[in-house]
């Protein structure tokens, strides 16, 4: 009902929310027309140019007021983000040509959670209160944490005798990545068929040190082998329409930009479940 009712009330009141609702109705009609996809991909751009300066000048100035709109607003950023990006080169949280390290999308997403957590009694006590409480289901990283798919991980850091040694901070970088993203997959797990988009996002991406996300853009083994592995958990919400392919595709870009010798170290098995 909120996203029927409430958000589209709410975007009566907020051109930003207004237009990027509107470019997700483009994609998702270039989803459904494929043989209007450049139209509609389009109309979905320029209605998010629109979007843009305004949601940026509600995010600098973040009240009672248009909390509730920035946050519904976040979420179709990341929708639109998975949306728009299908024929993109891009690693989907960084951009190996651009000096920002942070993907635009993501580092929205990031800033958005520290901005909204400032405003979280208005948006607790307002209309998109569920949505918070899907924001903010707790993951619990307090403790150790062994899995089969960490301690696997684990093992690929090269021995310091090896010529393919890394630096102690690259393998702090590295094992940091991947017991997040085991506790990812730990989430994942506990919610079952609850586990949607946002879940997605909030329990690796959103949380990832900006170290590893540059090492990332620079295309290191260790981060991309990670990523890889991340792709796991996207291909479990394949049936959403504006993740349909997306992970294959992630899966192939990280293939194409890593050392065929790393390559055992990302075999997934088809069914999108780990190996």
């Amino acid at each position: 009902m909120i996203w029927q009712t409430v958000i589209p009330q709410l975007a009566q009141e907020s051109a930003f929310l207004m237009y990027g609702i509107l470019a997700c109705s483009a994609l998702h009609l270039a989803h459904l027309e494929p043989s209007n996809r450049q139209t509609y991909h389009i109309a979905a751009a320029q209605y998010q140019a629109l979007a843009m300066p305004p949601f940026r000048a509600a995010i600098a100035s973040l009240n009672g007021s248009n909390c509730h709109a920035v946050l519904a607003f976040i979420h179709l950023l990341a929708i639109h983000s998975f949306a728009f990006e299908q024929d993109d080169e891009r690693l989907l949280v960084v951009d190996p040509t651009s000096p920002n390290v942070v993907s635009d999308w993501l580092a929205f997403l990031r800033s958005g959670c520290d901005y909204v957590s400032l405003v979280r009694e208005h948006v607790a006590n307002g209309p998109l209160n569920a949505l918070l409480c899907e924001w903010t289901k707790p993951v619990d990283m307090s403790e150790t944490l062994s899995t089969p798919l960490v301690d696997r991980l684990l093992r690929v850091i090269p021995g310091r005798e090896s010529k393919d040694a890394w630096s102690e901070l690259e393998c702090q970088m590295y094992r940091d990545a991947v017991v997040k993203l085991g506790y990812a997959f730990l989430a994942a797990e506990k919610l079952g068929g609850a586990f949607g988009i946002w879940d997605a996002l909030r329990v690796w991406p959103v949380i990832l040190d900006e170290t590893y996300l540059e090492y990332v853009r620079v295309l290191h083994p260790g981060a991309l082998i990670v990523l890889a592995h991340y792709c796991s958990l996207l291909r479990r919400l394949e049936g959403k329409w504006y993740l349909e392919g997306r992970a294959k595709r992630l899966l192939m870009q990280i293939l194409t930009r890593l050392d065929t010798r790393w390559h055992v170290y990302v075999e997934l098995r088809e069914d999108g479940e780990e190996g």
